[in-house]
């Protein structure tokens, strides 16, 4: 989560993945949850080898809120879970899935 604040703290674009996560808020029987942030690399691995007991993770490609060079973020394939990096300075108009790089949030437990 510490991740996440600083990226967005630190960024001003509007759509990019730590502050989709930021912003995320759902509902769930009348309670609701706003706790969401963009994952640490360690933590998709996590994920990924849970993908099929946690589902819906049908992207080839999510972001993490981890750095990997200067102006990348470190991406896991979710069908062989090899690491990549990805250059985060894209064109703000095309938002972080419109580059085939899909976004996660998750919540503490």
């Amino acid at each position: 989560m510490a991740n996440t604040r600083a990226i967005v703290r630190d960024c001003d674009w509007l759509k990019i993945a730590a502050r989709f996560c930021d912003d995320l808020e759902v509902s769930d029987r009348g309670r609701v949850y706003d706790d969401w942030f963009l994952p640490a690399i360690y933590q998709l691995d996590r994920l990924h080898t849970r993908k099929d007991a946690v589902g819906n993770l049908d992207g080839e490609y999510y972001w993490s809120s981890t750095s990997d060079y200067e102006s990348g973020a470190a991406v896991i394939n979710f069908i062989d879970g090899r690491h990549h990096g990805a250059n985060r300075n894209i064109p703000q108009a095309a938002g972080p899935i419109a580059i085939g790089i899909f976004v996660r949030p998750v919540r503490a437990l």
